[in-house]
C-alpha cells in the first residue's frame, strides 16, 4: 500500500503489518480471478457530512441487523453450550432476540390463571409459567437482549373446544352460567395476561423495550386443506397446527377457487379457501388479533406505568409481518397490497368495509424483505431463485409503497421495522454462508437506510433449526448470524462471512460522511464512510449481483479492483499533520469467509487442524502519514498482504497514532 503526501510521491511510512497464513495458502492465482488495469479513486472530505439525520445515522444502521430470531437450543431444554454465542453476539452489538411461536403451549385457564400446557395427550395445563418461552425469556436476560415477540400465529389449546373466533358471538365459556365470562372476553383476558408474563419478565433484566407482532408472514402462511376424496377441511385448530385459526371454513367453499384481493370481497360465500395473498386473511384473520393485542399492550403500559419499578420501559406493537412480495405477484389489476390494505384500516376511520373497527395504535410498521426476491420482479414464483439484475429496486418499490400510504393519512412518522431479512431466502447455493452474502449486506445497509428503515431483524441467529439436537448441515444455506458446527452434544458457533460485515460496521464510529468513487461507469466499487475527531472508517464494497445470486457452481468470475482513498481535514481538523494508524479488515473470496473453512474441512475428512479462520480478519495494520489534513491509501501494493477487492468488503480504521 502506499500512502501518499501527494499524487507520484510516496510518505514515509513505519509498518506494523500482520500476514496472515492463511491468506498466504488460500490466495486466489490471477488466473482465477483477473485484476482491474484502472484504478477507482474513492474521495472523502471528513468535513462534511450527509443530510440525513445530520450525519448520525450508524446508531440506526447498526439497529437494522443487531437482532435474530433467538437459537433454537434454548427452546429444547437449558443448554450452556448455546453460552458460547454470546461474545459473538456482542461483538456486533446485538439488542434484541426475535422470539416466534414460543407461546404455542401458553394459556389461561377458566378462573384467569395464566399458564402453560405440556405437549402430552391430553395436555395438562400448570399455573405460572409457560415453556419455551419462560426458557427463551431467561436466555434473553443472560445475553442483556430485550424481546421482540411474535405471538399469536394458532390458537390456545383451552380454546379449541370452542371453535373459530368468527363463531364465538356472545357466548360464554360456561353456557349454564350467564356470569361466566364470554369467551371473546376470555380471549382477550388471555392476551393481556400474555403480555403482562413476557413484559414484566423481560423487564428485570436491561431491557428497556418489548416489541410484539401478531402471527407472521400470514399473507403466505401454509395452511392448506386435509382432502379425502372430494371431502376437504382445513388443518385442526391448536398449537403447530392451523394459522388461520380466527376465520370460520364454514363461509367458504373447498372446491371454488376464487379469491378475494380487496378486503372489501372477503364475505362473499362463493370464494373457495383463502390462498397466499388473499385478503380474507387480513380482515378475518390477522387484524381482529392485531386488534386484540394492541389493545391489551395498551391497558398493560398503563399497568405498568403505576409501578416506579418500570418507568421508562414501554411495550410496542408493529405489524403486519408480512413476506412483502404479494405487491407483485399478485394478478395484474386487483389493486392494493395486503400491507397497503393493512394501513388503510388501521388508520382510517372511514375505511370500507369496516369504518374504525380495526383502528389501533401501530408503533412500527413491519414487513420482511430478502435479496433474492428480486428476481420475482421478472420471474414467476417457480423461478424466485433466478438472477437478480436490479438489486433493491423491489425494495424501493415497497418501502415507496408503504410510505405512501402511511403519509396518506399523516402517518409518515410511524418507522419501518424491517423485522425478518437476510441476503437469501434461497436454501440452495452458498450466498448465506459465502462473501456474496457479506457483499450483499454491505450495500445494502445503506439502501435501507436511505429508504427509511430505522430497525430490523435478521432472520435467525443460529442455522441449527432441529430443537436441542445436532446442527443440521442442511440449513447451512439458511440466512443466520452463527453457524453451528459440530453435533448436538459438542459443537461450537462459527460467525458467517456477512455476520463479519455486522461487525465490521459496529467497529465504526461518528457521522456519515459524504463519499465520491470515480470513475462510476464499469466499477461494482462503492464506500460507506464516517469520522469524528479521533477517527475516519472506510467501507470499501465490491458488490455485483451477477456473482451473487444463481452462481451455486460458481462460474462467473468477477474482476478484482484496484482503488486509492483519498481523505480530507482528516480528523476533522485544519491541516492535521503527523502519524495514523491504519487498520485493514476483509470479507472476500478467500479472508474471513466461512465457505472456505467448510470447504477445507469436507476436504479433510472433518480435520479442521490448518483450516482458515472464518472470522473477521486483520490483514493490515500499520502507520501512515497524513500532511495537511491529507491522507492517501492505495489498496495494493507489491510484497504486501493487501491485494485488489474482488466481490467482498474491506474496512479501514484510520485512528490518530
Amino acid at each position: 500500500m502506499h500512502i501518499l503526501n501527494n499524487p507520484g510521491r510516496p510518505a514515509g511510512r513505519q509498518h506494523r503489518r500482520l500476514v496472515l497464513a492463511a491468506l498466504a495458502a488460500t490466495a486466489l492465482s490471477l488466473g482465477q480471478i483477473q485484476i482491474a488495469a484502472a484504478d477507482a479513486t474513492i474521495s472523502i472530505d471528513t468535513a462534511s457530512t450527509l443530510p440525513q439525520g445530520g450525519g448520525n445515522v450508524l446508531p440506526t444502521l447498526k439497529n437494522i441487523f443487531q437482532s435474530g430470531n433467538a437459537p433454537g437450543s434454548v427452546s429444547g431444554y437449558p443448554d450452556t453450550l448455546t453460552d458460547q454465542m454470546l461474545p459473538l453476539l456482542a461483538g456486533i452489538g446485538t439488542k434484541r432476540a426475535r422470539l416466534l411461536l414460543t407461546d404455542e403451549y401458553c394459556d389461561i385457564d377458566a378462573q384467569g390463571n395464566f399458564g402453560g400446557n405440556d405437549a402430552a395427550t391430553p395436555p395438562t395445563f400448570s399455573a405460572g409459567d409457560c415453556f419455551p418461552l419462560a426458557w427463551q425469556l431467561d436466555w434473553l436476560l443472560k445475553a442483556n437482549l430485550s424481546p421482540h415477540m411474535a405471538v399469536a400465529s394458532h390458537m390456545p389449546i383451552s380454546f379449541i373446544q370452542y371453535g373459530e373466533p368468527e363463531t364465538w358471538g356472545d357466548r360464554r365459556i360456561d353456557p349454564n352460567n350467564a356470569n361466566s365470562p364470554k369467551i371473546i372476553d376470555h380471549y382477550k383476558d388471555y392476551a393481556k395476561a400474555l403480555v403482562r408474563y413476557i413484559a414484566t419478565r423481560a423487564f428485570t433484566g436491561v431491557a428497556q423495550t418489548a416489541v410484539f407482532e401478531v402471527s407472521n408472514e400470514i399473507d403466505i402462511a401454509a395452511d392448506y386443506p386435509v382432502c379425502n376424496g372430494s371431502t376437504c377441511a382445513p388443518p385442526d385448530l391448536g398449537p403447530w397446527k392451523r394459522w388461520l385459526w380466527w376465520m370460520n371454513p364454514a363461509t367458504y367453499s373447498f372446491s371454488s377457487t376464487s379469491q378475494a384481493y380487496a378486503i372489501t370481497d372477503e364475505d362473499n360465500p362463493q370464494l373457495g379457501f383463502p390462498n397466499n395473498g388473499d385478503a380474507r386473511r387480513l380482515g378475518r384473520n390477522l387484524l381482529p388479533v392485531q386488534k386484540i393485542f394492541a389493545d391489551a399492550i395498551t391497558a398493560v403500559n398503563a399497568e405498568l406505568g403505576q409501578n416506579s419499578a418500570y418507568n421508562g420501559k414501554t411495550i410496542e406493537i408493529a405489524g403486519p409481518a408480512m413476506a412483502g412480495w404479494n405487491l407483485i405477484v399478485r394478478p395484474q389489476g386487483t389493486g392494493p397490497s395486503l400491507e397497503e390494505q393493512f394501513i388503510e384500516q388501521v388508520f382510517n376511520p372511514s375505511a370500507l368495509p369496516y369504518g374504525a373497527k380495526f383502528n389501533m395504535p401501530l408503533n412500527h410498521f413491519s414487513f420482511h424483505y430478502y435479496g433474492s426476491v428480486e428476481t420475482l420482479r421478472t420471474n414467476t414464483v417457480e423461478h424466485a431463485c433466478d438472477d437478480v439484475t436490479q438489486p433493491f429496486a423491489l425494495f424501493e418499490q415497497m418501502t415507496n409503497a408503504y410510505r405512501a400510504k402511511l403519509n396518506a393519512y399523516n402517518m409518515q412518522n410511524v418507522p419501518l421495522f424491517l423485522s425478518e431479512w437476510g441476503p437469501s431466502s434461497c436454501s440452495n447455493g452458498d450466498v448465506n454462508w459465502s462473501h456474496k452474502g457479506a457483499a450483499w449486506v454491505a450495500a445494502f445497509l445503506p439502501e435501507a437506510l436511505a429508504q427509511g428503515v430505522t430497525m430490523g431483524s435478521f432472520l435467525t441467529v443460529e442455522d441449527r433449526l432441529v430443537y436441542g439436537g445436532p446442527a443440521a448441515p442442511s440449513a447451512l444455506g439458511t440466512a443466520s448470524l452463527l453457524h453451528t458446527y459440530g453435533s448436538g452434544t459438542s459443537y461450537t458457533f462459527l460467525p458467517k462471512p456477512h455476520t463479519n460485515v455486522f461487525k465490521m460496521y459496529n467497529l465504526m464510529t461518528g457521522l456519515r460522511n459524504q463519499v465520491t468513487v470515480t470513475p462510476t461507469s464499469g466499477s461494482h466499487l462503492n464506500a460507506f464512510v464516517t469520522s469524528d475527531q479521533s477517527s475516519t472508517n472506510v467501507m470499501v464494497y465490491n458488490f455485483d449481483p451477477y456473482l451473487v445470486f444463481n452462481n451455486d457452481a460458481n462460474t462467473r468470475t468477477g474482476t478484482a479492483e484496484n482503488f486509492s482513498i483519498s481523505v480530507s481535514n482528516i480528523f476533522k481538523t485544519v491541516g492535521y499533520s503527523g502519524p495514523v494508524r491504519v487498520q485493514r479488515y476483509q470479507v472476500d473470496a478467500t479472508t474471513s469467509n466461512l465457505k472456505n473453512f467448510i470447504d477445507y474441512a469436507n476436504a479433510h475428512s472433518g480435520n479442521t487442524s490448518g483450516a482458515p479462520d472464518p472470522s473477521l480478519q486483520l490483514i493490515e495494520d500499520y502507520t501512515a502519514t497524513a500532511v495537511n489534513g491529507e491522507l492517501q491509501l492505495h489498496s495494493s501494493t507489491a510484497g504486501s498482504p493487501a491485494k485488489p477487492l474482488g466481490l467482498g468488503v474491506a474496512l479501514y480504521r484510520i485512528t490518530l497514532n
